[in-house]
């Protein structure tokens, strides 16, 4: 058995869980982001990581938000060239000018009768909204409160 296929039954145990949260993307692990065994750079995901994370803050702040920290990030198993996976995200808290999201990538296998899923990473990703000038906008939480 190659070294591959030997890490891509290894990554296909099954996981305790299922997303929690929102989908926030969905994209297939594709060879030019990948290392010479097979597996995803860990920075690709990160990346993927971000943009979701980036997306569900934004959806809650409606302004401009850059990201200002990447905590608890935690890789499980390797995520293999050609498998599918959708991230998940879920507010953890939200603060005067930040928004901190918890993010959960899982890759995601079909069976005839269903889906299994098997996480890969998670982490907390903290984003703060600026205002015109660039500035953090300390007003997020006031206006989220007053719209809900």
């Amino acid at each position: 058995m190659s070294e591959q296929e030997d890490i891509k039954n290894n990554s296909e145990e099954k996981s305790a869980g299922r997303p929690v949260g929102q989908r926030a993307m969905q994209t297939i692990a594709v060879e030019r982001d990948a290392n010479p065994g097979g597996s995803m750079f860990g920075g690709w995901v990160l990346a993927q990581m971000d943009m979701a994370g980036a997306a569900h803050a934004f959806g809650i702040a409606h302004q401009r938000i850059v990201t200002v920290s990447a905590d608890k990030i935690r890789f499980h198993r390797p995520l293999i060239i050609g498998q599918e996976v959708e991230l998940y995200t879920e507010t953890t808290h939200i603060g005067n000018s930040s928004i901190a999201v918890n993010v959960n990538v899982w890759h995601v296998k079909y069976n005839a009768e269903n889906k299994e899923f098997f996480n890969i990473a998670e982490g907390i990703f903290t984003f703060v909204a600026l205002d015109h000038d660039g500035r953090p906008d300390k007003s997020l939480r006031s206006r989220i409160d007053h719209m809900g």
